[in-house]
């Protein structure tokens, strides 16, 4: 699962969220692929590589995380 943050964040696709909010996205995150999107981390797992297909729905995957994610300040 370290692979879907990581690449969300270094792709730039976490910038309008709030740093104290990257914990409560990544938990939604997480929850959103092993709920909906396993087949994710399967295809990572299998392989050990994320390619063009897979970083697809890896993209999708965070982009409807996002859409769902309603960040409340501590």
């Amino acid at each position: 699962m370290q692979v879907a943050i990581i690449y969300a964040v270094i792709n730039d696709m976490l910038d309008d969220i709030p740093v104290d909010g990257i914990r409560e996205f990544e938990r939604s995150l997480v929850e959103y692929i092993e709920n909906s999107a396993r087949n994710i981390i399967d295809e990572i797992s299998k392989t050990g590589d994320l390619g063009e297909e897979t970083e697809r729905k890896l993209i999708n995957a965070i982009e409807e995380t996002k859409k769902g994610f309603n960040y409340s300040e501590p």
